[in-house]
Formats: C-alpha cells, structure tokens, sequence
C-alpha cells in the first residue's frame, strides 16, 4: 500500500491536537476549557462510465484564492479495473470561545492507496512522519465574507466558528468557515452502481448492507431532476427513472434543493443538512450530468480523526457522491480525441470535469487510432 505523499513526507496520519501554544504574544486560552463541536464532512467522488467501469475521479475546480494547491509529486497510477475516488474533506467547529485558539491535525489513513493533495486550507505541512495541518480557530464573527465562492459558502451557513492559518496576523491571514483537504485514492468503492443501455437506468447496490437512501440527480440544460432510491438490499438492482422536468428550470433547481436538504436533514439534522446542501448544490445540482448520492456509514470513510483532548462533541458524515457518463458523452468524448486538430490543452477544455477518466475511456473503447491518441494526451495531462 502507497501513503499518501506530501511533498517528500514519509507517512500520513492524521490525531487532532488541541493545545494552547501560539506564535503570537499574547497567549491562547485553553481549548480543552472550550465547549467545540467538531463536524467532519467527507465526499468521496467516483466516475463510472455507462457500463459501470470507474474512472479517475479529479474535476477541474474553481476554488478560492485562499485554498492552496498542494504540491502534486508523481501521481499515483491507476489501477486496472479498481475503483478510483476523489475525497474532500470539510472539517467545521462549532461552540464558544473567550479568545482564539490553536490547533494541530493528524489524519489516519484508514484504506485505500493515495495520491498527494491537490488542494488545501490551511496549507498542510509535510513532516518525517506524516503531515501536520495546524490552524487557529476565531470566533464566527471574525469569518471573511469576502473571496468565498457558492460551494464554499454553504458552510458558512451552519454558524461555526472561523478557521485560519495560526501565527498570522487577521489582516495577513485569510480564513473561512471550514479546514478544507482534497485528494485521490484508489480502493474506495462506491456502493452504488447505475448502468443504463439507453432506455433503461438500473441502480445496483453492491455492498454488503442495505442501502436506505439514496439520490438519482440528473441535472440538464432544461432543469434538474432528483429520484429517491429507497430500500436497496445487498446485491439488489432496480430500474428506475429520471426525475420530473414540467416546471421551469428555477423551479426545477428550488425542488432539487429541497429534496437534498430533507435527505441529508434525516441523517444529520436541519441545520447541518441545510449547510451540506447549500455546499455541494454546485457538484450536485448545478453542474449538468448524472450522478447517484448516498450517506454512507462513518466505518466507510477512508480517513478518520482522533483527538488528543476531549470535545464537546463530535460527529463524521460520509457521502458518496458517483458521476456516470451518459451513452451521449461517451460518443462526444470519442469524437474529441479523434479530433486531431485539436491540442492536449484544447482536447481537456472541451472534455470538461473528469478529463483524465475521460481520456482513459477513451483508451478502453476507441479504435487503435484514437485509444493511441487518448494514451498519448492522458499521458501528456498527468505530466503536468
């Protein structure tokens, strides 16, 4: 098994210290005297093509000044036929503070076989022994509202308190209302899988526990539709079919939004399911494609945190979110890469969001001619 490389580091496990040094003159009050709420949000996004082989899962993102893009290293290669993913991870606290306060995070490494970050905030340092994610948390008024985009935004909704790089003063140091972390792993299995032929969209659960609740999202220049999934036993399948598309698109987008809300409300509560809906309503709803998404269960998470001093509470949601190419997208990616007039840059900017998946189907279902083109681009874009 590969750890997870940070620019040169050994390992990769993650224990949240909470302490009360500070690089700062005055001192920081204790965080062990503090009542902090932590909430951990863990996405894991895979990409299936229609026949339900599972693709590299790293879209092309638009993020805020403030989130780093980590130190990419040497990628980690595919796995032939394995299940490849996309985690992020939003860390948020809640309760009150006298003053700010500083902490440490250390991941531990649960599953999976991992890539280096690709973005993060407060920057992660890397270390002998793993990485080290120190930050300050302030107190929810002193969180920027500037330079946040939609998707971010979302979890300045749930009224926590603010997190910053630590030893900065407040004019130096952007903060938001979430630690964020992002990377790619192969071994992540995505409960779900949804096939189609064409007419028919058949959802199958091959996990081995029933699957209570899920979405089908199909978001559509004409609108967005959402169907529930319910009730999906080990190994089951069931046809099912789009969601509606009378109403107009602001409407249909309004409906969407509810339903996310009231899904993720059941497993976490309205004020939390309203913050998670509001941050992932752009990769859920907004950008146009097919997906399925489900609340898995906190022992499905690749990572974990630990925490060196007790909390007030604490509480880890894992979504899996699974992106499906369309039989339509999978003859427009093959018509591109056989497009010889077009560049590598000029072939990703028209393939769009998961551009290396789709350069790998690519390689699997066009002819000698084009699966040798889509070799040579894919290897030209992890070169990068």
């Amino acid at each position: 098994m590969r750890a997870l490389r940070l620019a040169g580091a050994i390992g990769w496990g993650f224990s949240l210290v909470l302490g009360g040094c500070s690089t700062n003159a005055a001192p920081k009050s204790d965080v062990g005297a503090a009542e902090v709420d932590v909430v951990q949000v863990t996405t894991i996004t895979t990409v299936q093509a229609s026949s339900g082989l599972f693709l590299s899962a790293s879209p092309q993102q638009d993020v805020p000044s403030y989130v780093a893009h980590g130190d990419a290293g040497a990628p980690l290669p595919p796995t032939d036929g394995g299940d490849r993913a996309k985690v992020d991870l939003a860390v948020l606290f809640q309760g009150s503070l006298g003053s700010e306060h500083e902490l440490t995070a250390e991941l531990d490494v649960t599953n999976g076989e991992w890539s280096p970050i690709e973005h993060d905030f407060p920057a992660v340092q890397p270390t002998a022994n793993g990485g080290r994610w120190p930050f300050e948390l302030l107190s929810a008024e002193d969180v920027a509202a500037t330079d946040v985009s939609t998707e971010w935004g979302g979890w300045r909704a749930f009224g926590g308190l603010g997190v910053r790089a630590p030893g900065s003063s407040r004019a130096e140091a952007p903060n938001a209302a979430a630690a964020t972390l992002d990377f790619a792993l192969n071994g992540a299995p995505s409960p779900l899988i949804l096939s189609t032929d064409g007419t028919d969209l058949t959802v199958s659960n091959r996990s081995t526990r029933v699957i209570e609740r899920a979405l089908l999202v199909y978001s559509h220049p004409g609108g967005v539709g959402v169907t529930a999934v319910n009730a999906l036993g080990p190994g089951d399948s069931r046809i099912t079919t789009l969601g509606p598309k009378e109403q107009p698109p602001g409407v249909l987008l309004d409906l969407a939004r509810a339903q996310l809300r009231d899904f993720f409300a059941v497993s976490v509560g309205d004020e939390l399911g309203a913050a998670m809906a509001d941050a992932k309503s752009i990769p859920f709803l907004e950008t146009q494609g097919l997906r399925l998404i489900s609340v898995l269960e906190e022992s499905e998470a690749p990572t974990t945190l630990s925490f060196s001093q007790p909390l007030a509470s604490r509480k880890h949601v894992v979504v899996s979110h699974s992106e499906v190419l369309e039989l339509e997208e999978e003859t427009h990616i093959l018509s591109v890469v056989a497009d010889e007039s077009l560049d590598a840059s000029e072939v990703t900017t028209e393939l769009g969001r998961f551009s290396e998946g789709k350069l790998e189907y690519a390689t699997v279902n066009g002819e000698a001619a084009v699966s040798a083109r889509a070799a040579s681009l894919l290897e030209q874009l992890r070169r990068r």
